[in-house]
């Protein structure tokens, strides 16, 4: 036997993963344990080795047998559960697709599962003539636990058969499919040797010795380095080197063992829940093989005579959707397909026989998964959807099951019904999780279905990655992507991040779901909160105006000459790969009030599109809410992107054709398929620059990024100039009104007697103190009047204005204007009125202070209730009136709440910290008992929900001002508000 083929069966023995450093470097007391434990014998392991060989050939023969009662198995074996299982295991998952990536017609496979039959038998009566050898030397026992690089098993094995008898090309080729021979050898192999207690005993001393890590304790070991990584970089640890390597390390321990050993294991999965009486089946199965009989023949009229009703349709199908590029699982792509008339008419065929066949047929849920594939793919989802369901009633077994959720999943997404969508891809992954999830979702678990397009599925995922700081992540997984190694396949997103880092979602993470097969890549970006695509601020804010689709369009030209410079085109521009978002604050890349990040840039070479596949369609007809939003992004492909190959290849400049017909979306919400001049803005240049974008030779367009980004800020400048003149003398005429108007009325409140009062209110000027001129006037007490005021009347008005002076709030000062006394003091209240209209925050003098940034009213006690869960604290928030809490305002309950998510962002200043909140005037930091008392530097409720029907919702954290998400369950601080919204 050769060494590289023994050394590979005994390295599948065991179920703990080696430590690789470990591993790498064995030693002599790992050899001396395993030489004191592992006491087989060559002739021991040599016959395991036989009799699993044995075991697989005629095992592979019985299920490639067993579909066809006219191959003639005994009905011992014909009959047995575990038969009909394993024979459905070898149809679903090796014959078939075997069959249809070889082009093999019905008639063709009919006879290759004879003649396979027949060889099978053959070669397993030869068992004991496979090589022998004399004895396990210490790097064969060391093979137990070092990692080394997997052999490809099936081809060992082959060498072995094809010495003892040529093995037929196509057998060949359908034993290495899948590597189906190998995995099934090392399946029995691994079971009769497992049975000995020896090998227990090995595993446990290795464990002991630390030699060997418990997978479970693997991913525990993980999270607790993790964790200290962690630490040690916000702490900046003198041990962070040493951690990092005990983390890499320990991946390196996984990723070894998830490559080889689920390789090897792949098989043996499929039984792993009854193995000894699989074993017992193999058994008993080889000691009746001269019962299998291949000597009978069929005739195609036999074929009709006996064939089941399932077989018929399956038949059917199965040979329309190998010619179509289809299969039983539903991909996106599918959507695509060009039926005619005839392979129409046979997908109703069986659709039509399937409603004849019984649900309690055993095949049922095999035969409705894949008609309803088929009728999928004619664009019949509501048919396709109700069969997948019935399919999940009826199943037999958990991989039909998990195969129905899967491709619910994909229908309902192209019908943009995210939320059953997700639900359905959950529940297929929580069956069979390496085959269905669609990105690691232990890194990165699922929250939201955010959309589907032509590159890939987006979801919104919380973050478990520890090296990550956001606490949401938006996670991009391909359709289809490139193969190679992730640093290279990913490397153009990467390079957008360090040049254009302004104009893109950052960049965080990235990988295969298989690293093996390099399928199921997956990417991941930062969430931006509160930003949507150019389609979603369509819809919301309808058409842009001409200074916000400046500001958009700059930035997003920009961000194209930044990439076409390093020799990076995006190649996808369009509306849904714009996000937008409203900002106050001065973004990093401009000074507009619109920040613009765009999205996807660098996986134009990552992911094929279906696009591609909808340019060769050329019609919108009969497709899917999904199939219609992946044709409509040809609206903004160039010619030389849609198969027009005279156009030359895609370069610069196709995504400057891209460009313009984004922006004439974004400013008149139609389709850029026809361009309109007139329904653009009423401005020459703007006009002309989109047209040359859009031309449809490609050196007729405009030249480059850069020099659009030229033409347009020329255009802004343009634009602003004259809004700008007329705006400043708009607002110079307005100052001087403003001026003569308040000279009017400190002259009045200067000579403060009633005819000044009535001059300034019948005068020319703005009369913004009209109101207050006419409190005055009945009032004022003439020069004669006031010569005969008593002594009483002027205390009682000095009394009247120190008590407002000692208040010094805006409801004392107007209470004195508005009183009885001889306001000999109006004009010193009036100023003072003034000042303080200035101020952030003014307290009303009844347990309340305005806030006049938000315009709510806020509970004067910053801290009356205490901590409370969120629950408690909406409660107490709603049952807040009058006479509590210092409060004698008149409210009732139901008028006080909590501050909303976005109240609170505009309530805190994060210019200052400790607290993040400003004064009364608005001028510096706040302190104990400026406009309010008892603030906490320490986490506020707010009344906003995390998303309907989770346990968490959003706080403040006064401290810094930042909002976060909690569980409703910790207790905050809770500060009530009223009005507003």
């Amino acid at each position: 036997m050769p060494p590289s083929l023994l050394q590979t069966l005994l390295g599948s023995l065991l179920d703990s993963p080696a430590v690789v450093e470990i591993a790498e470097k064995v030693g002599g007391k790992a050899l001396s344990i395993l030489k004191a434990h592992f006491t087989f014998s060559a002739y021991e392991i040599n016959q395991a080795y036989s009799d699993g060989y044995g075991y697989t050939v005629v095992a592979i023969s019985v299920g490639l047998a067993a579909p066809d009662k006219k191959l003639a198995l005994t009905q011992k074996i014909f009959n047995s559960k575990i038969t009909r299982e394993f024979a459905a295991q070898i149809e679903q998952h090796y014959l078939q697709p075997f069959a249809q990536q070889h082009g093999l017609k019905s008639d063709e496979l009919q006879a290759f599962r004879k003649q396979a039959v027949k060889s099978l038998k053959a070669f397993a009566k030869h068992k004991d003539k496979l090589f022998q050898f004399e004895q396990l030397t210490d790097e064969d026992l060391v093979a137990l636990i070092s990692y080394r690089e997997t052999f490809a098993l099936t081809d060992l094995v082959l060498e072995q058969m094809q010495c003892l008898e040529k093995v037929d090309d196509t057998l060949a080729a359908f034993l290495r499919f899948e590597g189906l021979l190998g995995e099934s050898v090392v399946f029995f192999f691994r079971e009769l040797v497992r049975q000995d207690e020896r090998l227990e005993k090995t595993q446990a001393a290795l464990q002991r010795e630390g030699l060997c890590i418990e997978v479970r304790t693997l991913q525990t070991a993980l999270k607790t380095v993790e964790e200290n990584l962690s630490q040690a970089i916000s702490e900046k640890s003198a041990n962070l080197v040493e951690v990092a390597q005990q983390l890499q390390d320990l991946r390196k321990t996984e990723a070894a063992w998830q490559t080889r050993h689920e390789q090897l294991l792949r098989f043996s999965r499929r039984f792993d829940t009854r193995l000894e009486e699989m074993l017992a089946w193999a058994k008993d199965v080889y000691s009746t093989l001269e019962e299998i009989h291949e000597d009978v023949i069929e005739t195609k009229e036999e074929v009709k005579l006996t064939k089941s009703l399932a077989e018929e349709i399956l038949q059917l199908v199965t040979k329309l959707m190998a010619y179509q590029g289809l299969s039983s699982q539903v991909k996106p792509r599918d959507e695509f397909t060009q039926h005619n008339s005839e392979s129409m008419q046979l997908i109703r065929k069986a659709a039509s026989q399937l409603k004849e066949l019984p649900q309690q047929n055993p095949d049922y849920s095999r035969v409705s998964i894949m008609v309803g594939s088929a009728l999928s793919s004619t664009g019949d989802l509501e048919a396709a959807e109700r069969l997948f369901s019935q399919a999940i009633e009826n199943a037999h077994n958990q991989a039909d099951k998990a195969l129905a959720y899967f491709n619910l999943f994909q229908v309902q997404l192209r019908r943009q019904a995210y939320t059953e969508a997700l639900d359905n891809l959950q529940a297929a992954i929580a069956i069979e999780p390496q085959r269905y999830a669609l990105h690691d979702i232990r890194k990165y678990p699922l929250e939201r279905l955010l959309g589907a397009g032509g590159m890939g599925c987006v979801f919104l995922c919380q973050n478990h990655n520890r090296l990550i700081r956001q606490k949401r992540v938006v996670v991009k997984c391909l359709w289809e992507s490139l193969k190679g190694t992730l640093d290279e396949v990913f490397k153009e997103p990467f390079i957008m991040r360090d040049i254009a880092g302004d104009y893109i979602p950052e960049p965080l993470d990235f990988g295969y779901v298989d690293s093996f097969k390099q399928e199921r890549a997956y990417f991941v970006t930062e969430y931006i909160d509160g930003a949507v695509d150019g389609e979603a601020w369509l819809e919301k804010y309808g058409p842009m105006d001409l200074e916000t689709g400046l500001a958009v369009g700059l930035q997003i030209a920009k961000g194209l000459q930044i990439a076409h410079e390093a020799g990076i085109f995006h190649l996808d521009l369009k509306p849904a790969n714009i996000l937008l978002k409203n900002t106050s604050e001065v973004s990093k890349t401009s000074e507009d009030s619109i920040s613009v990040k765009i999205i996807d840039f660098g996986l134009s070479k990552v992911a094929t599109s279906l696009r591609n596949e909808a340019a060769v369609s050329r019609s919108r007809s009969g497709l899917s809410t999904f199939g219609q939003a992946v044709f409509g992004t040809l609206d903004y492909a160039p010619p030389e992107q849609q198969g027009f190959s005279q156009y030359g290849k895609p370069s610069a400049t196709s995504d400057v054709f891209a460009f313009g017909a984004t922006m004439y979306r974004l400013w008149t919400s139609l389709s850029p398929r026809r361009f309109s001049e007139r329904k653009l803005p009423e401005v020459q240049a703007l006009r002309e620059l989109l047209f040359d974008c859009v031309e449809e030779v490609p050196k007729q367009r405009h030249s480059s990024a850069r020099q659009l980004s030229r033409d347009l800020k020329a255009i802004k400048d343009n634009a602003e100039k004259r809004p700008q003149a007329e705006l400043a003398q708009r607002r110079a005429e307005e100052e001087r009104k403003r001026q003569e108007d308040e000279k009017a009325w400190q002259k009045a409140g200067q000579q403060n007697i009633k005819a000044a009062y009535q001059t300034y209110s019948e005068g020319g000027t703005l009369k913004q103190y009209a109101v207050e001129a006419k409190k005055r006037l009945p009032a004022i007490k003439e020069p004669e009047e006031l010569a005969s005021l008593s002594q009483a009347e002027r205390k009682e008005d000095e009394k009247a204005w120190q008590k407002a002076c000692q208040q010094n709030i805006k409801a004392a000062y107007q209470a004195y204007l508005n009183g009885n006394t001889l306001k000999k003091y109006a004009e010193e209240a009036q100023k003072r009125l003034q000042v303080l209209a200035s101020y952030r925050y003014i307290d009303n003098g009844d347990g309340t202070v305005t806030d006049n940034k938000t315009g709510l009213i806020l509970l004067k006690n910053a801290n009356c209730f205490g901590r409370q869960n969120w629950e408690t604290a909406l409660q107490k928030a709603a049952n807040l009136a009058h006479g509590q809490c210092g409060l004698c305002d008149g409210s009732k309950a139901g008028d006080w709440r909590l501050p909303t998510k976005d109240e609170w962002e505009e309530m805190v200043d994060k210019k200052y910290k400790k607290p993040a909140l400003s004064n009364a005037a608005g001028t510096d930091q706040w302190k104990e008992s400026d406009a309010f008392p008892g603030v906490q530097s320490g986490c506020y409720w707010a009344a906003t929900a995390y998303a309907d029907g989770t346990s968490f919702a959003w706080y403040v954290d006064i401290y810094d001002g930042g909002v976060y998400v909690a569980d409703k369950v910790n207790t905050y601080y809770m500060w009530p508000v009223r009005g507003g919204q």
